[in-house]
């Protein structure tokens, strides 16, 4: 946690919110709240508050309304409801971490060009081009 720039919180929107998640959510706001005694061990130059972004996930064509309140008492903000598999609201998800996060993405850009992710919208748009095969050299049978 003393090194991280954002913690991302993943429950199970279909279960609901579990005793571990309940026991997990106070571990992370102990530790995320703690981790000023680390960051000089580490040298590390996090923020001072680390944001926790609770995801509930698995929540394709899923009513998650009695759950709702349950994510809130989690104590670690609103959650973000998405499905992964379903590729669902992601876009929820890549706002607020642009919003919790995306001051540092700008900041690293400035230090090392080129080097901060960027979303393309398009996944294949990542993908290394492929090379054209090259074309073997004919040879003569005379």
């Amino acid at each position: 946690i003393a090194e991280a720039q954002a913690i991302l919180f993943v429950i199970d929107a279909q279960e609901g919110v579990t005793p571990t998640d309940e026991h997990i959510a106070q571990m992370l706001r102990e530790g995320a709240g703690n981790a000023d005694k680390y960051r000089e061990l580490f040298k590390t130059n996090t923020p001072k508050e680390v944001p926790i972004i609770l995801i509930a996930n698995k929540a394709e064509n899923a009513f998650i309304g009695p759950y709702l309140n349950d994510c809130y008492e989690l104590g670690v903000g609103d959650p973000v409801i998405m499905s992964a598999k379903q590729n669902q609201d992601t876009e929820e998800l890549y706002d607020r971490l642009f919003l919790e996060v995306g001051h540092l993405q700008q900041k690293e850009e400035e230090i090392n060009p080129g080097t901060a992710f960027m979303d393309t919208g398009d996944p294949m748009l990542l993908e290394d081009e492929e090379e054209e095969p090259q074309e073997e050299d004919e040879v003569d049978e005379d």
